[in-house]
């Protein structure tokens, strides 16, 4: 039903419920029906509209009040205003969880970005992460909240392991922007770690500590830290590669054509490593390399013993890690690595490097600079995403004693034969000499070498012979040759002197009197004796050693070969050193050498005082008035001792080792001169020598 209802100055008009209202102007009523029959519906649909924009703005995204998180991630928009408005595909929850999900499935490129291409944010992510190598990844998204009116953001934790095992955390920030109905990725690296910047990349790096000192008595660094001059090449200063490898080859002892070969391969720009010098040998060198274009000598440090000769069959060399150290302790080494190839330094490698570590940290396209302008060093904190700290290196303790070993390498290099050393403290064992000489220093001969004795081991048939009775004054024969089971044995020089004391037979070496000694006792009488002296005993020195061997025989030619030293009887300078050292106190010692080592070696084993006290004074003779004069008067007291020419090989007359073995006060030794000739004329004076340089360095 119509109808019109006046009220003051306004005319509403009825038309079916629906009501028009007329304005009143100037008296006159003014109304167009048929404009207000369409505006009037239009209008109060756009004004609902535009309040539920404002609703959804200023309510939906208060801070407060509805902040969207994953907890509210089945509230739609919609739902918040109370007003049909459209569905987004997911809300800003739903699609923080579909990207964490999708970093984990490694498929980011499924999901949707506001201002990037798919296939460039997967080659971003893949140039960031390329220096992790593989990996799993586990990634979550905290609270988002409101940054603007169309965006959030929130923290990304992203659990990385790599291949490996290593494992580290990194938090993110991601930021989601709505665009339509629809919230996209507005895509950043900081997604994986808030200190990326675009261009920045992740990488994985080894942390090493330099390697452990082997030390010697009262902590003197047998290999540590020492100065050295590295001498490279920037080739962009090089006019002629060829021509300065050659210069260089001749100076440092280099190969040429390999050192030019590889400074062609190398960045002209870069500093390329061409060799390592000691500083006292740089000095020798400073003028040829000066003046040289491209050269460039820079001073650092290397692990290395005093000098390049100093124990080096001992306590070895290092060098690039081979592949079957590789195999050996892949968690230790990797492709470059300076690794122990020889002696100590190989046998207690991994001791001496300790497990390295890893760190993976942020290499930025634009280095960070502090507030003075410096560049911030790469491995700074601010970089470094994980750290791994390695295990530190532990130090190898040994008993060398620097003074003796100096001495010992001195003497040894004086002969400029082929020759050992080794020195032992009597009264504990301990190794406190190893020294190898010219032509003999990488292999060490001293602990491993095995010899024939020759008359040295005298010192086992004598006392054999004290323990059945003899005394050291009673006369034995000496004639000039013996024969056993048709056999002849002779001694030195066939000199024949007669009959004489036990005592004056030692002094004088003479063969045939040890013969008819060793031939009287049984099979087991020299092994079992040699064995209370410390040969053929067990030793666990930490490194290879050669106690010795003294086969049991049945045969009397055997047994009279092994009386002074033949035949199948070998022993190495160490345990003849040992030897001397158990006369000199009276008890068998394992020898040390390693602090720590030697667990399950023989025990020690005490001499009969009295016979000792007579092999001493025989010993003594020796150097008094017998084959090793050489050794009278040298500064230290009187030394005791016995020489001996060890026959080797074939030849008539085949050639002979050296020997000589001693003690002087609590130091025992042994001295062998491969090839070298008589004892008493060669390998006395070498053992002189070591006591006089032990003595002027004390």
């Amino acid at each position: 039903m119509s109808g019109v209802r006046t009220a003051d100055d306004e005319t509403v008009l009825d038309h079916g419920g629906v009501e028009s209202r007329a304005g009143v102007e100037g008296g006159e009523v003014y109304a167009d029906w048929s404009a207000a029959r369409l505006l009037i519906p239009l209008g109060v649909a756009v004004v609902l509209a535009g309040v539920g924009l404002i609703v959804l703005l200023r309510v939906g995204f208060s801070a407060d009040d509805a902040t969207l998180t994953d907890d509210t991630d089945a509230a739609t928009i919609s739902e918040v205003v109370e007003q049909p408005a459209p569905d987004p595909a997911a809300t800003a929850g739903e699609r923080a969880l579909a990207v964490a999900e999708a970093l984990g499935s490694r498929a980011i490129a499924n999901q949707p970005f506001a201002y990037e291409r798919p296939f460039d944010v997967v080659a971003e992510f893949d140039r960031i992460t390329e220096g992790l190598g593989e990996f799993s990844l586990a990634a979550s998204v905290g609270r988002l909240i409101p940054d603007g009116e169309f965006r959030v953001v929130g923290p990304v934790n992203l659990d990385w392991t790599l291949a490996d095992g290593t494992v580290f955390s990194t938090e993110g920030e991601l930021r989601l922007v709505l665009v339509g109905p629809e919230w996209q990725i507005d895509w950043d690296p900081a997604v994986l770690h808030a200190g990326l910047t675009p261009g920045d990349v992740f990488v994985r790096e080894r942390v090493t500590s330099p390697r452990a000192p082997i030390l010697g008595a009262g902590g003197f660094e047998l290999v540590g830290e020492r100065p050295v001059v590295e001498v490279g090449v920037v080739t962009r200063d090089v006019a002629s590669i060829d021509d300065l490898a050659n210069i260089l080859a001749e100076i440092l002892s280099i190969d040429g054509p390999e050192l030019a070969e590889r400074l062609k391969r190398s960045p002209s720009d870069a500093v390329t490593p061409v060799a390592t010098q000691r500083v006292a040998d740089l000095e020798l060198l400073a003028s040829p390399l000066s003046g040289l274009p491209g050269v460039v000598l820079t001073e650092t440090t290397a692990t290395l013993t005093p000098d390049d000769a100093y124990g080096r069959a001992l306590l070895g060399w290092t060098g690039e890690v081979t592949a079957e150290i590789l195999e050996r302790s892949p968690d230790y080494f990797a492709v470059g690595d300076l690794v122990g190839r020889s002696g100590l330094q190989a046998v207690y490698n991994e001791r001496l490097a300790g497990l390295p570590g890893f760190r993976i940290r942020i290499e930025r396209r634009f280095p960070l600079r502090d507030g003075a302008g410096q560049e911030i060093p790469a491995d700074a904190e601010v970089n470094v995403v994980h750290l791994s700290a390695p295990q530190p290196p532990e130090a190898v303790q040994t008993t060398i004693d620097n003074l003796y070993q100096v001495a010992a390498e001195q003497a040894l290099q004086a002969t400029g034969l082929p020759s050992s050393l080794v020195a032992v403290r009597a009264s504990t064992g301990e190794v406190l000499a190893v020294a190898n000489g010219p032509g003999a220093a990488v292999e060490n001969h001293a602990l491993t070498g095995q010899y024939p004795p020759g008359s040295i081991f005298k010192v086992v048939t004598a006392y054999a012979a004290l323990e059945q009775g003899v005394a050291a004054d009673q006369p034995v024969g000496c004639p000039s040759s013996l024969a056993v089971d048709g056999k002849e044995f002779r001694n030195s020089e066939t000199k024949d002197r007669g009959t004489v004391s036990l005592s004056d037979a030692f002094a004088h070496s003479c063969n045939t009197s040890f013969v008819e000694l060793g031939t009287a006792m049984d099979a087991g009488t020299l092994p079992r004796v040699a064995r209370d002296l410390g040969v053929g005993a067990e030793y666990r020195l930490g490194t290879p050693a050669f106690s010795g061997s003294v086969p049991v025989s049945d045969s009397a030619v055997d047994r009279a070969a092994t009386s002074f030293g033949q035949g199948r009887v070998l022993v190495s300078p160490l345990s003849m050193a040992v030897m001397a050292a158990t006369v000199a106190d009276g008890t068998y010692r394992p020898p040390t050498l390693v602090v720590g080592e030697g667990a399950g070696a023989d025990g020690a084993q005490a001499l009969a005082p009295v016979m000792i006290a007579s092999l001493q004074e025989m010993m003594g003779a020796v150097v008094d008035y017998g084959t090793g004069q050489a050794l009278k008067g040298v500064p230290g007291g009187r030394v005791h001792g016995k020489t001996g020419t060890a026959e080797f090989g074939s030849g008539d007359p085949p050639p002979t080792h050296a020997w000589f073995i001693g003690y002087q006060g609590d130091v025992a030794f042994a001295v062998v001169v491969d090839g070298g000739g008589f004892g008493g004329s060669v390998a006395a004076p070498v053992a002189a020598d070591f006591l006089r340089r032990a003595a002027e360095q004390g």
